[in-house]
């Protein structure tokens, strides 16, 4: 390989997997909730005569219930999914360069061109690179050899994918 490419991999954890469905749910949840405490709110409102904010204090309460009840839910269900799933903690490497992603685990092989890549976000301590819709290669930081090629990837993305589909920090 080139002196352009980026080696990088690691085996991914359990840690690595629920941050990358929290970080992927986490604005469908948000409306879900803003939703749900509307509703709620509306209905209390017209049902039982209350004032505005003790309506609001109880759709509060109700919502943040609901909201630690599917938390709970999506954590157990990320748990059984993880475990399940051997393919997830075996060690994967990768290649990026300027003609995409190269993923290795075992004796597989997929290469991923930047034009076959729909979205790329960035986080904290991981990136989420999107294949379709649903599929999502998680890249934790720490499978990086240091910063400078954390730098590196973020410029490749950016100059490989269209600005629209690049959600990375602003950090060069």
């Amino acid at each position: 390989m080139g002196g352009d490419d980026i080696e990088f991999g690691g085996t991914g954890s359990f840690d690595d997997y629920k941050k990358l469905v929290f970080y992927a749910r986490r604005k469908s949840l948000i409306i879900m909730m803003t939703c749900y405490f509307l509703v709620l709110f509306f209905i209390i409102m017209t049902t039982i005569p209350l004032v505005w904010f003790v309506s609001a204090i109880l759709s509060l309460i109700a919502t943040f219930a609901v909201f630690i009840l599917a938390v709970l839910l999506l954590y157990f269900r990320i748990k059984r999914e993880y475990a399940s799933n051997k393919s997830m903690k075996q060690e994967i490497r990768y290649v990026a360069n300027k003609d995409g992603l190269t993923q290795t685990k075992g004796v597989s092989k997929v290469h991923y061109e930047w034009d076959d890549l729909i979205s790329a976000y960035e986080y904290k301590d991981l990136f989420r690179v999107h294949v379709s819709k649903f599929l999502a290669i998680v890249l934790p930081k720490r499978f990086f050899k240091n910063d400078d090629d954390i730098s590196e990837f973020r410029r490749l993305i950016r100059a490989s994918m269209p600005e629209k589909k690049v959600y990375l920090s602003k950090q060069q």
